[in-house]
């Protein structure tokens, strides 16, 4: 088994062979991070981020290539090779079957996120506002949340006074 080579405390390189390097040695849970694509401008200011993390079930647009303009669903995305499938951008093969082809998700737009997962709800909104959208209904009203109010404690009684030291 080869070990590979990969620092946590890489920080950054203009080299183009430590980007790859970086690239290929990633750790999986660090990979996701690079199969991020941008938000559409009305997604951009609901969640105020320019990018996240491409999942299954997004929809999205080609920006690039000579795919550019098709929409569709993201049907896969491989984090190894650091590429997504979409549902519509295929080719025909010989045998007459159609194949997806791969894309980098820098050439691609998010326009509809898949928010059937709680938890990258929770990521793009943050866990706070995740929360309070699951238990209030979209269209009801603002109201404030009921506050207690602190129990009214009788006053502390005065210390006894203390008699004078005879002298």
């Amino acid at each position: 088994m080869i070990l590979r080579e990969y620092s946590t405390a890489w920080k950054s390189s203009s080299k183009a062979r430590k980007q790859r390097k970086f690239l290929h040695n990633a750790a999986a849970h660090l990979r996701t991070a690079f199969i991020s694509a941008h938000l559409s401008k009305a997604l951009r200011q609901q969640y105020k981020r320019r990018a996240v993390p491409l999942k299954t079930g997004d929809k999205v647009k080609v920006m690039r290539g000579s795919n550019a303009g098709k929409t569709g669903a993201v049907e896969s995305v491989d984090s190894k090779k650091r590429t997504v499938y979409i549902t519509g951008v295929d080719r025909p093969k010989r045998d007459g079957s159609k194949q997806l082809l791969p894309l980098h998700p820098s050439n691609l737009l998010i326009e509809e996120l898949d928010l059937k997962d709680r938890k990258r709800l929770e990521s793009i909104k943050g866990k706070k506002a995740a929360q309070a959208a699951e238990k209030k209904p979209a269209n009801a009203p603002m109201q404030k949340p009921a506050t207690a109010k602190p129990a009214v404690t009788a006053p502390k009684s005065a210390p006894k006074s203390q008699s004078k030291p005879k002298q």
